[in-house]
């Protein structure tokens, strides 16, 4: 079984996202169970995201 891209999840809060394609996503508010909850930039909207859709994590 691979290993996960992220092995500390609450240590993305507050980090900025992007798409499969480079594009910018927005910045993550929380972690809830298998769910990254995000705030898209410039818009108060709120979204989810299946932990197991995360591909990597680079650490900044």
């Amino acid at each position: 079984m691979p290993s996960e891209p992220v092995v500390d999840w609450d240590s993305i809060i507050h980090k900025n996202i992007r798409s499969s394609d480079g594009q910018p996503a927005g910045n993550v508010v929380a972690i809830e169970g298998d769910t990254i909850l995000i705030e898209s930039q410039g818009d108060p909207v709120h979204g989810a995201i299946p932990k197991s859709l995360v591909a990597r994590f680079n650490g900044a």
